[in-house]
């Protein structure tokens, strides 16, 4: 004990002494810990835990030295974290990991700041200052073209059921507050314990908010987990054909039984009498409804116009209503900058409903794409970017304008595509027109990681809490489940397993919408605010100190 108390007065600055390199690496193993609560490794408690190696360093070093912790701790984590970016250009961990590790670092520069500024007064506050920058700094990295929510710590607990369950009041960062608050005030314990002169009392004082916020967050839970979930009425089934995009449709010979063994698939689940086939994201790789619509007048062996009429009447050919997805492309007459009349193509990543009797009822355009994957916008302004993304996987589509909730005799539901279900205000804005369940489709075969697969899920159960809406995923490679409006799995396929999930669950038209679902990101906004404050307040702050330097500096020059 007296040798760990010797190392905390020395990372925190109690002790004369070279606490550069101890910090530093307390701060990378602080970053691994994190990496090591979310999937694959699925140790959640370890995120309580992790980011309090981080915190105690910082303390006793100056601002640039804190600032660095938080970055070596966030290259640490996102490295073992989100090794897989690798698959979509090598060039990813070069660029992604330092952009993404940079807001990491940040909550500890603003949390040295602070202390220095204040001189080490209020420290009860120094918990709720970290806390806010965090959620701040984490919601902006979540927001805008660059938008990527794969690392916010709320999505560490999601077997952790007790204590999402707020989220349908605060969304993910509630969670992620909660989590960040025990973090800080676990620092401040293990530094106050380090000192001399405390009471029990003392004690109490240092433990109290964030065991009241913990137990609050738990009561709710079990609170909300007790109640009796309605009877399921609504049969659907869950296509998983563990299909490559590139390779499977290279050829017709080879697209030909990819085709079989899709509407194999899709047949077995007509067979079981359900109400809705699903799709997994893009599984009909080719623009099918592109080739239904400009092939119609082609001879009758041509083979685009039979994959066309294959998509476009697998539906009544099985008798059931099912969601295709598939790109598609359409033509647009437009007047160009010389006045003369063009034909413009555009590109959607799309799903398509259509019900057994084979009409199409409606499509949904994919909204939220994958920067630089999917489209990057800025051709005309950064040529060699557009350049680079041609020789990659990368696709070039439009986002779609319509937030689109299917409807059938039965019932009403809406499809998010791919990963439009990592972003909490899009999926909310689907029940708020209506939808009784939510649909990810989704095609994570590029990644070739099991890692990103499991953690693409993860986000997937806090969007099922924070809208009370059960959300069922059908996935290319998995992971295809139906999880129900509390968080809890219901059923699953193991990744890359070939099959077809089939399960009932109720439609929830009647429930009352929970407060995130009406007003949203409000939580994770105010945060936002709060952080503005504390950093015109810090940078105030540090113009005052400067301007003081400055004028005695000037003085003494001028005497």
């Amino acid at each position: 004990m007296g040798r760990l108390s010797q190392f905390i007065s020395l990372l925190t600055g109690q002790k004369k002494g070279r606490k550069f390199l101890p910090g530093l690496i307390l701060s990378a193993f602080g970053g691994f810990l994190l990496s090591l609560s979310f999937p694959l490794a699925d140790i959640f408690p370890l995120a309580w835990i992790s980011l309090s190696f981080i915190i105690i360093p910082v303390y006793g070093a100056s601002v640039k030295t804190s600032w660095f912790y938080g970055f070596v701790s966030g290259m640490t984590f996102w490295l073992f974290f989100a090794s897989w970016m690798s698959t979509f250009h090598s060039l990813s961990l070069v660029t992604a990991i330092p952009y993404l590790s940079i807001y990491f670092s940040l909550p500890f520069l603003i949390l040295n700041a602070w202390n220095r500024i204040t001189k080490g007064r209020f420290r009860y506050l120094r918990p709720l200052v970290f806390s806010i920058a965090w959620i701040g700094f984490e919601y902006l990295r979540c927001t805008g073209f660059l938008a990527f929510t794969w690392g916010v710590v709320g999505y560490s607990q999601y077997r952790f059921l007790p204590v999402i369950q707020i989220a349908d009041i605060f969304g993910v960062w509630g969670v992620s507050f909660l989590v960040v608050f025990i973090n800080a005030s676990l620092a401040e314990l293990i530094i106050f314990i380090n000192e001399k002169g405390y009471t029990k009392k003392d004690l109490i004082k240092k433990i109290a908010p964030a065991a009241i916020m913990l137990f609050v967050a738990v009561v709710y839970g079990f609170l909300m987990l007790s109640q009796q979930k309605p009877k399921p009425t609504y049969k659907i089934a869950l296509v998983q054909p563990d299909v490559d995009p590139a390779a499977h449709w290279q050829s017709r010979s080879i697209a030909e039984k990819t085709m079989e063994k899709i509407e194999t698939f899709s047949k077995y689940a007509a067979d079981q009498g359900v109400d809705l086939i699903i799709w997994s994201e893009t599984l009909m790789a080719r623009k099918a409804m592109f080739f239904y619509k400009y092939y119609k007048d082609a001879p009758g062996d041509n083979f685009y116009r039979k994959m066309g009429e294959w998509f476009r009447n697998l539906p009544e050919k099985l008798k059931t209503d099912m969601l295709l997805t598939a790109p598609h492309k359409i033509w647009v007459d437009k007047t160009n900058e010389y006045g003369k009349m063009i034909k413009k193509s555009y590109s959607f990543n799309s799903a398509f409903y259509i019900n057994k009797k084979g009409v199409l009822l409606d499509r949904y355009d994919k909204i939220h794409l994958v920067p630089f994957g999917e489209w990057f916008p800025y051709k005309k302004e950064l040529p060699f970017m557009a350049r680079l993304l041609a020789k990659t996987i990368a696709s070039d589509f439009t986002p779609g304008k319509r937030y689109v909730v299917f409807k059938s005799k039965k019932a009403r539901f809406a499809a998010v595509i791919c990963f439009e279900d990592i972003f909490g205000y899009l999926c909310r804005k689907f029940v708020l027109y209506g939808a009784d369940f939510l649909i990810n489709t989704t095609n994570d075969y590029w990644s070739r990681s099991i890692a990103s697969q499991e953690q693409h899920f993860a986000m997937a159960v806090l969007r099922a809490v924070e809208n009370r809406r059960y959300m069922v995923r059908a996935a290319n490679t998995g992971v295809s489940c139906i999880i129900d409006a509390w968080g809890r799995v219901e059923s699953r396929l193991e990744n890359h397993q070939q099959s077809v999930l089939i399960g009932k669950i109720p439609l929830l038209r009647d429930k009352a919408k929970p407060l995130y679902t009406h007003w949203g990101d409000w939580f994770a906004l105010l945060s936002l605010y709060a952080l503005l404050i504390l950093v015109l307040f810090e940078l105030g702050y540090g113009v005052r100190i400067l301007t003081k330097k400055f004028i005695k500096k000037f003085a003494n020059k001028n005497r």
